[in-house]
């Protein structure tokens, strides 16, 4: 006699459309992978990241590999065209995407497709999550919305804008999830996506952002972590350096973190500019050592021309290191008057003033407390709670009809 055994259920699994997803020592996408690995003991994830590149050649190239990260199956798709214009690319990128997702669903019991971050080539997932009835949640974290859409010609910046107006306003789009209320904002006014669609959701601080002792050195330590490119304005720090007192800033260790287009013209004006100042550049930092670097300082200091809610300040303040940055976009919901100092953009008279007043007084922020309210919302647990909430309701809303 033949046993019969039932065929084996097929996983529950989140379908995450990734803009960026990290790779090597290219660390684009982090914050994005970091929200997909918060709720992957809830769900089954499974990542697709799709990207279209400038090609030499005269037909199209694509590679799609697969692996697995953490437990999460990562399924890339890299595209060359010499021909983006006329539709190709779209059409290229979800062709791919049709590709891969197929083979996912075969796979798996897919609830919910998840965009992290809308682009070009993420706009294409739409039209599959129809085809398979899935809702959809958008996780934003990019700077176009407040930066990329200024720099458009009048009449293409407007045309820009209703395109994207049009593709947020779709029933299919159950919640959109920008990580700062400026974010937030902008997208209601300027792209007129609806107040009821809206929830903000942060960045994560990873587990290792914690506080610990803080070592007595003798010496007052100054970080900076970046991917160092012209909306990073190092030049506004290195001028306030020189403005500051000598007899601080030679009490001074400065660790200059990460990579990026401008680091050859930050290591000239620093050896030129400032010969005998302690600066040490370390390049690219693992979350690990970045961490370490965060404890053992005094302060975390960020220039910039354009953020939206900057990882590097909520995993500074994790650790309980006080941060110096600029009074803009979504770094005021992070940064006040009990955690740090803030100052306007490309002012490097007031930098140099809130550098000199942290170095005078840095007993005048209580580093546990400091940690304490961060833990309390970029944790992992704090930040997972908050999207599965979302999943829960955006499911129970799909099924009722």
């Amino acid at each position: 006699m033949t046993s019969y055994s039932a065929p084996k259920e097929k996983a529950k699994a989140i379908l995450s459309i990734a803009a960026w997803w990290p790779e090597g020592t290219h660390v684009g996408g982090v914050f994005i992978r970091e929200h997909v690995e918060a709720v992957a003991d809830h769900y089954q994830m499974i990542v697709v990241h799709g990207i279209v590149n400038k090609g030499n050649s005269l037909w199209p190239s694509i590679r799609i590999s697969s692996s697995i990260e953490n437990g999460i199956p990562v399924h890339r798709i890299k595209i060359h065209t010499w021909l983006r214009r006329f539709g190709m690319a779209a059409y290229l990128i979800r062709r791919s995407y049709r590709k891969v997702i197929d083979k996912v669903a075969r796979q798996y019991d897919l609830r919910l497709m998840h965009i992290h971050v809308r682009t070009d080539e993420t706009e294409q997932a739409k039209a599959i999550a129809r085809d398979l009835d899935l809702p959809i949640v958008i996780t934003e974290h990019n700077t176009f919305y407040n930066l990329g859409l200024a720099t458009l010609e009048a009449k293409s910046r407007e045309q820009k804008r209703k395109a994207v107006h049009d593709w947020f306003d779709d029933r299919r789009i159950h919640k959109v999830m920008p990580v700062s209320e400026d974010l937030a904002n902008t997208l209601k006014e300027v792209f007129g996506v609806s107040e009821n669609k809206i929830r903000v959701i942060p960045n994560i601080a990873a587990p290792m952002f914690k506080p610990v002792p803080h070592p007595a050195t003798g010496r007052f330590q100054l970080m900076l972590a970046a991917y160092w490119r012209p909306v990073k304005d190092h030049n506004v720090f290195i001028d306030a350096l020189k403005l500051m007192p000598n007899n601080l800033v030679d009490h001074c260790t400065i660790i200059w973190g990460g990579t990026g287009p401008s680091m050859d013209h930050i290591r000239e004006r620093c050896e030129k500019e400032l010969p005998n100042v302690d600066i040490r550049f370390t390049g690219h930092l693992e979350k690990e050592a970045m961490a370490e670097f965060m404890q053992s300082s005094d302060v975390f200091l960020l220039p910039t021309t354009c953020e939206n809610l900057p990882c590097v300040i909520a995993e500074s303040l994790s650790c309980g290191t006080p941060v110096i940055s600029m009074k803009l976009n979504g770094i005021p919901e992070m940064v006040n008057e009990y955690n740090g100092i803030l100052v306007p953009p490309r002012a490097a008279n007031e930098l140099a003033e809130a550098i000199t007043t942290v170095m005078r007084s840095p007993e005048r922020f209580n580093r546990s407390s400091i940690a304490s309210n961060a833990q309390k919302r970029y944790s992992v647990e704090a930040v997972a709670d908050q999207i599965l909430e979302v999943y829960n309701e955006v499911l129970l809303e799909h099924r009722s009809g």
